[in-house]
């Protein structure tokens, strides 16, 4: 399946994924073709889910040939991952309430 992947610069490009790749696999190729550590790669499904299981199917993920995944790079150094994905969780929950 062919899977867009936007970043938040607004750059869009396409990765060639097997049907039965994994979250983690995606990450692996796009840190590849964009030479990124693939440990700063998270990854937003089209509802705004946060996509943290590595190990689970895309297609499971509601991922299909087209999809288009938005593509966070974290920055260098240290970071609060349980504070980063608090505020994720509470921004997507509450949007628009």
């Amino acid at each position: 399946m062919k899977v867009g992947i936007e970043m938040l610069t607004g750059k869009l490009f396409y990765v060639e994924a097997e049907d039965e790749a994994t979250v983690g696999g995606l990450k692996r190729e796009i840190a590849r073709k964009e030479e990124l550590e693939e440990s700063r790669l998270l990854l937003v499904d089209c509802s705004g889910n946060l996509l943290q299981d590595d190990d689970r199917a895309l297609a499971a993920s509601g991922c299909c040939d087209g999809s288009i995944i938005r593509l966070i790079v974290l920055p260098v150094g240290d970071l609060a991952w349980p504070r980063l994905l608090e505020d994720w969780d509470f921004f997507h929950v509450h949007d628009g309430e």
